[in-house]
């Protein structure tokens, strides 16, 4: 008999949109956000003695379904999400080491990497079932770190379509002694200088159309493609120290912001990290310091990353043991 410490969720990378695949890595979410999408198409055209809608004037139609998958980043197995998430992708062993360097990078594309996600939700009584979502595409991620708090991911989803009637559940494949990268492991710099933050968060909106259908005699849709300009947006919080950050405020400057995460140990030359780097960030909104009688002067800094033509808007690198992504 299963019970509600057995919710699993597992992830594949698709080789075609929409056709499953059997999962090859699990992870550990927060909460199960899956939900599948209806519409209704309903004919209410004047009859005699007409009630209210008939049971056979009223069609239901599958839209997909979409998902909010939250987790803590963790030093291993994070790199399938993050391929989803970007659309350049590339993996390099360290010299001849056991350390692997993923490096996941905006475009002018959104990502092609397609996922099948299966949650595994437990009845009541009985064996977990299987939900397969399929054709998986990422239509927004953000990376948020919180004083006193683990690294979240948090990567919204919208499918092509869910099954329940043919899919067996996936066998568990968590990675092994992974370590959660949290407050305490993150530096954050502003324009190449260390900055002591309070709170760091970066969202991308892919910008993509999910909503590609077509007369075809199907109601399923085709892979969602770039339909507008990508948003990467985040706010940093610090103490006001000077007028440094005000004044790059008012007068537009753009600065590289990085933050990482270093965890630990692979060999001698090599740590487990993760590091965002936000090439061209401009701070947008108010900038300005405010003060108070309960609290330390304080200052947020909402930004938006901007391309340079040149440098990916938001890069990504991870470093692990991971020989794949």
């Amino acid at each position: 008999m299963s019970g509600v410490l057995d919710a699993q969720l597992h992830i594949g990378t698709e080789t075609t949109y929409g056709t499953a695949v059997t999962p090859t890595r699990s992870f550990e979410p927060y909460s199960d956000n899956a939900q599948r999408t209806h519409e209704y198409l309903e004919s209410s055209g004047m009859r005699a003695q007409m009630e209210t809608i008939r049971t056979d004037r009223r069609r239901v139609v599958n839209m997909g379904a979409a998902d909010s998958v939250v987790v803590d980043a963790q030093n291993k197995g994070l790199g399938m999400l993050l391929q989803a998430c970007l659309a350049d992708s590339t993996i390099a062993q360290q010299g001849a080491t056991a350390a692997y360097l993923q490096t996941h990078s905006s475009t002018h594309e959104a990502s092609s990497t397609s996922l099948t996600v299966q949650w595994g939700r437990p009845p009541i009584s009985g064996d977990v079932i299987p939900f397969t979502y399929e054709g998986g595409a990422v239509t927004s991620f953000e990376l948020a770190q919180e004083l006193g708090d683990l690294l979240k991911l948090t990567v919204s989803l919208d499918f092509e379509d869910v099954d329940t009637d043919t899919d067996s559940l996936a066998s568990a494949a968590y990675p092994s002694s992974t370590r959660p990268y949290g407050w305490d492991d993150a530096v954050v710099t502003i324009a190449g200088v260390t900055t002591h933050v309070t709170s760091f968060a970066v969202t991308y909106d892919a910008m993509v159309d999910v909503d590609r259908r077509f007369l075809r005699g199907s109601v399923l849709k085709k892979q969602p493609l770039r339909n507008g300009i990508p948003d990467i947006t985040g706010e940093i919080a610090i103490e006001f120290e000077s007028t440094a950050q005000y004044n790059a405020f008012i007068t537009g400057t753009t600065q590289t912001i990085v933050a990482t995460w270093t965890g630990d140990t692979i060999t001698t030359t090599y740590n487990h990290y993760l590091s965002v780097t936000l090439q061209n960030c401009q701070y947008d909104g108010n900038a300005t310091p405010v003060v108070s009688l309960s609290d330390l002067p304080r200052q947020p800094l909402p930004f938006k990353a901007l391309a340079d033509g040149t440098n990916p808007a938001i890069q990504v690198a991870y470093q692990s043991t991971d020989t794949a992504f």
